[in-house]
Order: C-alpha cells, then structure tokens, then sequence
C-alpha cells in the first residue's frame, strides 16, 4: 500500500460540498493523471514495483486552509458558532485535544483558547473568495509537506498581488522581494540596494536555504542606513481601528477595561499596551495613539485586523455609543527611520521636531511637502530614532517622492521588513504569535512594565491584581 500528498493538489467541491457526501466513507472518482506523481515517486523509492498491478486505488478528500495552519476558534461573524476545520491531515491525531478545547469555548470559556496561528480571526474577508482558495489550495499541499515548506524564506506564489500599498508600484520599479502577510504585499528587502544579486535569486522555490541567504548583504545595507543615516520602511500593512465616541467618560472607561497599560493620558500620546480577556492574557498587542478627547486610533499587525474588531466589539457595553471602525485602508504609513530621520523630515515641515518640542512616544498633525492631513508619530518599533508617518492615501505617493528626492543628501534607503526585523531583535523585543500569544499575561512576556494595577478603575481580569 502506497499513498502520498502531491506537489500540485487537486481542488474539489467549488460550488459547496453536496449534501450527500460522507467524505469519511465515499470515494472520488479516479484520476490517473493526479495519481500519477505518486505512481512516479513509489516507483523512484522501490523499483520493483513498476511490474506489479494496481489492485485498488482509494481517493479520498482532505480539508486544507489557504496559509496551511488549522482553523479554530469562534467565527467573528456569527456568534456562538464554533470551528474546528482545515487539519491539513492531521485531524485524527489532534482531535483528541481539539475537543476539549472547543468544549470549553461552547461552555463558556469566552477567551480566545487558541494561538493566532490557528485561531480563525486571522483571516479577512478575502479568504471567504471561492476563487482564491481554488487557486490557493493547490499550492498549499505541496508546500505542507514538501522539505522547503519549513524555510523561513519560502513564499506562497498563487492568488498573489490582492492587497498592496500605494506605494506598491514604486517598490516594483526598485525591484523589491515581497513578503505575503493576510494576503497583503509587503516589501522584504530591496534588491536596487546591491547591484550583485539578480530578481532569481531572492524569496523564491528554488532559492530557499537554512544557511546565510543570498540577500543578506542587501539587508546588511538596509539595516546600516537606519542605525547610520536614514531609511523608509513601507508599513502600510498593519491593521488601524479607530475608537471613538462623543462620550469621553464612556470611551476612556472601556479601553481602561480592556487595556493592560494605563490609557487615559492627554491628546497627542502613543501608549504602547497588550489588550487582555478574563484571564489576564493577551488578545491583541497594539499601539494606542490619542487622537484627541474621544477618539482613539490602534496600530496593531496585519493578523490582528479581524481579531482587533472582534474582541473590542465583544467587550462593548450593550447600548454603548462608542463607535469601532476598521481604517485600515485610510492611511499609507511611512517609517522614517534612523538618526537623520529628524533632519529629512524637518526640511518638509514647519513644526518643530526637537526632542524638547516633539517628545518620544508622541504624535501631532504634520503639514509635510505639500501635504495635509498627516499625523506623524515619533516612534518606530525599533528603538532608532524617527517617525512613523500616517498619510492620507491619496497624498502618500507626493509624500513619498519627496521624501526620497530630498532624502538624498542625508544618504536615504529604501528598506524592509528584514531590517525592521533585525533591529527588532536587537533589542529584545517580543513578537505576536511567538512571545506573546493568547496563553501568556504582560508578567510572563516581560512586558509588566506596559501594565498598570495601581490605576484605579474596572479592569477585565482579576489575574493579575
């Protein structure tokens, strides 16, 4: 008996599974064609088999997810309403410890029980597209079970190109490696920043290594301009929800509630903050910027959007007035990152961006270049110096461009995540879904220094106190 998972899977069932199926006792119709990479492989492994006859040929179905991970957790949409799906083959093996894990959810364990891996809020809208899973799910196999699947340089290469940034065609130009994030196009390096390496050679099938990559001279350079001169980082990738109400009193109270950290500081603040369920863990991790009296904006990654809007509308007071509104799209944010940052972006503006004037962890509108509307941040998730620049999207690309050709006397790069990564690491600081996952609490992570027990006011666990 011989079976195997293909490199190319075979999608079924485009128009919903009928209701008659059972997949655990009927089979499909054969194909020969699929079946015949397996042939081929058995045959390669034991060539004494190429004589024998094929005596029976079972095909059966499997369930897998578009990013290869389980499928679990309650659906945003509906309440009340359980999954446990996508076990990619190994749903014998894990259905044990699944089902307690659902049981205690439907008993009233209203925490999130599940890593964000495999937690279904990681998914957006895009990921219900008939057409995007079919084109999806017959990489997904291949990618599973094949040895390159476990590099961390290995990409998806279907259903690619969905969500982009504005400044997405300028990075195309520069000839950048992309990264996909919740179906989101995110520039991993730049390979314009070394003139050794062609396009073949970055995040690619047959390029992927355990050892030192081929890029990582080029990341080298990205990663030099923000300690040593100054860098853009495109993160426009990263979910924004903003919460606001024209009750402050309300509006403070229920973030105090939710919020690990202290919140109620004045307009124009950033406070760095876990959000936390009942038993004291986390159920985001995001920035909190102080927009004015009543309103709130939070910054948190791309996997956290639906999970973000979920949790804070669930912990909503009936009747509450607070309103929660996803603006993700709104804004292109910019990093402008590195010990020049301060210089580039003041040729730009009136406003005064001296330390005394325009503080770390603080945030005002901006007039830059020609544009309005942008709220500048004085921060940059890497402990360098710069700001985070929110442009209204319609103004990012002059922003941009202007910021590159004035840039250049101050030695400007354009950079990706694999420089914000390092710099990151640098210092120690936590990741979502590795160090801070929905089974640890801010003490355990490190992180008791952004939660304040002294505040006096109602706070969603008791755990901690």
């Amino acid at each position: 008996m011989a079976g195997a998972f293909e490199a190319v899977a075979k999608p079924i069932f485009h128009d919903g599974v009928p209701e008659t199926f059972n997949c655990a006792k009927d089979r499909l119709k054969e194909d020969w064609d699929q079946l015949q990479f397996t042939l081929d492989k058995v045959v390669s492994s034991i060539p004494q088999l190429s004589s024998a006859c094929i005596k029976d040929v079972v095909t059966g179905t499997e369930a897998f997810s578009p990013d290869r991970h389980w499928i679990l957790g309650e659906a945003p949409e509906l309440k009340n309403y359980f999954l446990a799906a996508g076990f990619c083959g190994a749903g014998t093996a894990a259905s044990g410890g699944i089902g307690k894990k659902i049981a205690e959810l439907v008993l009233g364990d209203d925490t999130n029980s599940f890593s964000g891996k495999v937690d279904v809020k990681r998914f957006v809208d895009l990921h219900n597209n008939i057409k995007y899973l079919r084109d999806r799910v017959k990489e997904v196999v291949g990618f599973d079970y094949g040895a390159e699947g476990a590099s961390p340089d290995r990409q998806y290469e279907s259903a690619r190109g969905l969500r982009v940034s504005p400044l997405h065609t300028r990075a195309v130009k520069l000839d950048a490696a992309f990264g996909e994030t919740v179906g989101y196009e995110r520039v991993m390096y730049f390979h314009s920043n070394s003139p050794d390496i062609t396009h073949d050679e970055s995040l690619n099938r047959s390029k992927t290594t355990y050892g030192q990559p081929k890029y990582f001279d080029i990341v080298k350079a990205e990663y030099k301009a923000c300690r040593e001169a100054v860098a853009l980082i495109d993160m426009s990738s990263f979910s924004k929800v903003e919460i606001r109400s024209d009750n402050t009193e309300e509006l403070v109270d229920f973030l105090q509630y939710v919020c690990a950290n202290d919140v109620d500081k004045p307009a124009g603040t950033v406070i760095h903050t876990g959000m936390l369920n009942h038993n004291g863990t986390y159920e985001n991790d995001c920035s909190l910027f102080r927009e004015s009296e009543n309103r709130y904006l939070s910054v948190s990654l791309p996997q956290q959007q639906t999970q973000t809007l979920w949790w804070l509308n669930k912990q909503l007071p009936q009747g509450s007035s607070i309103q929660i509104s996803d603006i993700t799209s709104m804004y292109t944010v910019i990093n402008v990152i590195g010990p020049k940052a301060r210089e580039l972006i003041g040729e730009l503006t009136d406003v005064s961006l001296k330390i005394a004037d325009f503080p770390q962890m603080s945030g005002k509108p901006l007039y830059v270049a020609n544009a309005g509307g942008v709220i500048a941040m004085r921060l940059t998730h890497s402990h360098e110096d710069g700001f985070l620049l929110y442009i209204l999207s319609e103004y990012s690309l002059h922003v941009y461009d202007t910021l590159m050709e004035v840039g250049r006397d101050y030695g400007v790069r354009n950079a990706g995540y694999f420089a914000l990564r390092s710099l990151r690491t640098e210092w120690f600081f936590a990741y979502w879904g590795t160090d801070l996952t929905s089974q640890v609490t801010p003490l355990e992570c490190g992180r008791d220094q952004r939660c304040k027990l002294s505040v006096s006011r109602v706070f969603i666990t008791s755990y901690l106190v």
